[in-house]
């Protein structure tokens, strides 16, 4: 995302900024833009926005989930779990008011070619809506905060890269804006950890022909 912003100038909604060549730098909005184009954008993407809303393109299946929580007899106690895996989960951030666009780390321009695959690949597979401007973003979804994205290199995956959002930014209110981070209430999204004593314990005490896995929860993000 390019600049930072509590206005609506235009400007794409991904690209690298900084000093690097391949870096865009901000633009003024484009006054001849085609009205007509620009309708038949917001409307292509209203339909896009519709049906990630219907369809969240997860790789779980919420029917398979609400099946086994019932036959284990934990649907009351998770009554919503099915449904988020469908739509998303409610995190309980507050309606954004502002539009809030801070720069991208310096990373995403030294590693500038790498960064537009990892997002092409992205848009491609469904995961992104786009690209659009600012104001497009506004038309459809109204105010909207964005996170600094940065890129890093997976361990272990030599050539391989992740991006990071950082949700903790701004780490102080900018401007009357929060960080996503800090308007959630972590009482309501409890994390147990298990020690090796009761972890070892737990695997010890499964029926035959149980199986394991290994998770890189990095990976999700």
């Amino acid at each position: 995302m390019i600049g930072a912003t509590l206005s609506t100038p235009v400007a794409p909604s991904y690209v690298a900024t900084g000093k690097d060549p391949t870096a865009v730098h901000p633009h003024h909005p484009v006054i001849f833009m085609n009205a007509q184009d620009a309708a038949s954008r917001i409307t292509e993407s209203r339909r896009a926005l519709k049906r990630k809303r219907l369809n969240a393109n997860s790789s779980y299946h919420p029917e398979a989930w609400r099946e086994a929580l019932e036959k284990a007899g934990l649907l009351l106690r998770y009554p919503n779990l099915p449904i988020s895996l469908a739509l998303g989960f409610d995190a309980g951030v507050p309606p954004i008011s502002i539009t809030f666009i801070p720069l991208n780390c310096p990373s995403t321009s030294e590693h500038a070619v790498t960064f537009q695959k990892i997002i092409e690949n992205k848009l491609h597979k469904g995961r992104y809506i786009g690209p659009l401007t600012q104001a497009e973003t506004q038309a459809l979804i109204g105010p909207f905060q964005t996170l600094p994205l940065s890129i890093i290199p997976k361990s272990g995956k030599s050539g391989k890269f992740r991006i990071i959002q950082n949700l903790s930014f701004p780490h102080s209110p900018d401007h009357g804006v929060h960080s996503i981070n800090s308007t959630i209430d972590p009482d309501h999204f409890p994390c147990t950890w298990g020690t090796f004593a009761i972890v070892s314990l737990v695997i010890a005490r499964l029926p035959p022909g149980s199986e394991a896995a290994v998770c890189d929860v990095k990976e999700a993000y």
